[in-house]
């Protein structure tokens, strides 16, 4: 069995757009670990969940027993502070592309807003333009964790023109 370890708080660095619990409620679990091993556990789980965000370039967490400064909850814990350093992405991306599928050519372009309000969110427009007879346009927006939840929402609308 490891040691006893009081976790009192997470501290953010880093983060420009994205919300604070945003970041902090991937790693909550470590709040209510009490040995290392839980900690430890506790703490890769939420750095993976983190980067499955796909918001963040890199995620740095270090458990910090020397700048706790806290008394532990409970006699006989160490106390400690969880602290994640991140670096965000870029809002904004764009692709292009050319494509002939059934022998007609077409151009797509589209465009990706990644944690724009800083909530996790993606929103992404997608428009392809055939050179003889179709047209399609695509938006698609999606909300990791909702409401702090484990729960995802995807929402997308399509238009898809032929012409004669």
């Amino acid at each position: 069995m490891s040691a006893a370890i009081d976790v009192q708080q997470i501290v953010v660095r880093g983060n420009g757009r994205t919300r604070e619990h945003v970041i902090a409620q991937e790693l909550a679990p470590a709040l209510r670990a009490h040995s290392y091993d839980e900690v430890g556990d506790a703490l890769l789980a939420g750095t993976e969940r983190l980067r499955a965000l796909g918001i963040f370039r890199t995620v740095d967490v270090l458990l910090d027993t020397a700048g706790a400064g806290g008394a532990p909850r409970k006699r006989g814990m160490v106390p400690a502070n969880v602290v994640v350093t991140v670096t965000e992405r870029n809002v904004l991306s764009a692709t292009t592309g050319t494509y002939v599928q059934s022998g007609e050519g077409s151009a797509e372009a589209s465009i990706l807003a990644r944690n724009a309000l800083g909530l996790a969110e993606v929103a992404e427009l997608n428009v392809t333009r055939g050179h003889e007879r179709s047209n399609a346009f695509r938006l698609s927006l999606s909300k990791p964790r909702l409401f702090g939840s484990e729960c995802s929402i995807a929402l997308g609308a399509r238009k898809h023109l032929l012409s004669r």
